[in-house]
């Protein structure tokens, strides 16, 4: 009797160990097939929006473009949808894309903000097609002619240039060949220039020129300047010799300040110590694009900031004035001028202009 009594309890036990192992089970399953049903439920429309606001305003572009194309798979034709993917697409410059987007969702409804959208991000592609063909062409060819007036009733200034500027790595290279004539002679310059970055928002240049047999010209020119960025301020230092028959020493400290809208203005100093003359020559410069660029400069002081012949660095009452301007009107050609007026007291008064043609390869 015993034995049949301790076999009934282990049948007992049994049954209620596999009792509590169906209710355990069935708890747990019904537990998680609601969590699965709700993770495996699509993002709903006004949540999707309001997310993809959120996801653009932490200009988190790629996060908001998944978030988008989730909500597109439950609203495949939704304009506002579509629109709201152009434009994350277009401020991750993925202008195709973007463009499709677009007329996806112009086809589901017509809007005329959609269409202005649809238009910036085709001029926004021009620009950026534009942009790197004209970057692509970074060494040129350019010849300038030059032609001056001087009441003094010296003869006219002319000269004509050609320049020649490679791109290499970290480097730019540029040579040129003038022919000048002045107060009635005439030489001939050679010069190279050496332009390299020097570190961290650091560049600089060196030059060096000669005048074979020169009759106004320096024999031989030396000249280097650094310039170091900060912020929106680059500060530069340079420094010119000119071996004339009594040679001169030209210090240039100078400052550009970059300003909002493409502005920027450049103020620099020219002194010379042998003669105690000194100028100060600023420049306000616009540059909207790579195509355009001009600029307006204004001098006073001593002596002149253009030193072409000795009589250019002698103590007279100085006053410059001079418009510039230069067109690409082709990835590969741009076009550029001047006109100038500078008064040397009662040395002389002198006016004129220059014209610049360039090809870009």
């Amino acid at each position: 009797m015993s034995l049949i009594l301790l076999n009934q309890t282990e049948e007992y036990k049994s049954e209620i160990k596999n009792a509590v192992k169906k209710l355990f089970f069935s708890f747990i399953f019904l537990l998680i097939i609601p969590a699965l049903s709700f993770a495996a439920e699509p993002l709903k429309y006004d949540a999707g929006i309001e997310l993809v606001k959120e996801q653009i305003k932490a200009k988190d572009y790629k996060a908001a473009e998944e978030t988008l194309l989730g909500l597109l798979q439950r609203y495949p034709e939704n304009s506002e949808i579509l629109a709201m993917l152009g434009r994350v697409l277009f401020w991750q410059d993925r202008h195709d894309e973007s463009i499709d987007a677009f007329n996806r969702s112009l086809a589901a409804r017509e809007d005329a903000s959609v269409k202005e959208e649809l238009r910036r991000v085709k001029r926004a592609r021009e620009e950026e097609a534009a942009r790197l063909e004209y970057a692509e062409r970074r060494d040129s060819v350019r010849s300038i002619f030059e032609y001056y007036h001087y009441s003094s009733g010296a003869d006219p200034e002319r000269s004509a240039t050609i320049e020649v500027s490679k791109k290499l790595k970290g480097l730019t290279l540029v040579v040129g060949s003038s022919h000048i004539s002045r107060f009635g002679k005439e030489d001939n310059q050679l010069e190279g220039t050496v332009y390299s970055k020097l570190g961290r928002g650091r560049w600089g240049y060196i030059r060096a020129a000669v005048s074979p047999d020169a009759e106004f010209l320096p024999d031989t020119a030396f000249s280097a300047e650094v310039y170091q960025g900060y912020k929106k301020v680059d500060f530069s230092l340079g420094y010119s010799r000119l071996n004339f028959d009594d040679p001169a020493d030209i210090v240039m400290p100078g400052i550009t300040y970059y300003l909002p809208k493409n502005f920027f203005i450049s103020e620099k100093l020219y002194y010379v110590p042998d003669k105690g003359t000194a100028s100060l020559l600023s420049t306000v410069h616009y540059r909207p694009d790579r195509r355009f660029k001009s600029s307006l400069s204004l001098g006073f002081g001593k002596g002149s900031e253009r030193v072409g012949a000795a009589e250019d660095i002698e103590k007279f009452d100085t006053f410059s004035a001079r418009i510039r301007a230069e067109y690409r009107f082709r990835p590969a050609w741009s076009m550029g001028g001047s006109v100038s007026y500078e008064s040397r007291g009662d040395f002389y008064d002198r006016t004129g202009a220059t014209v610049s043609l360039t090809y870009w390869w």
